[in-house]
């Protein structure tokens, strides 16, 4: 894995927006589109598999939100 990102913030406050500006790069995982956690997880392992830098764009308000996140990264550290 090279990295990953976890955006935070309400609705509207421009996330996606910054992920296309300044993280185009990045393999984009969105819960609003992906539907399902299942679905989410399995893009994530498939970035993982890739070695890709990828960025969850979700609002990810609280520490648990975003807690979800940080053990498979740190899992696929090279």
């Amino acid at each position: 894995m090279k990295t990953a990102y976890i955006m935070i913030g309400i609705q509207g406050s421009g996330k996606s927006e910054f992920c296309c500006r300044f993280l185009a790069g990045a393999e984009r995982v969105n819960l609003d589109t992906l539907k399902t956690r299942n679905n989410e997880k399995r893009m994530i392992a498939a970035c993982h598999v890739r070695c890709v830098d990828y960025v969850v764009d979700n609002t990810n308000p609280t520490r648990s939100d975003r807690a979800r996140y940080i053990p498979a990264a740190n899992a696929h550290v090279r």
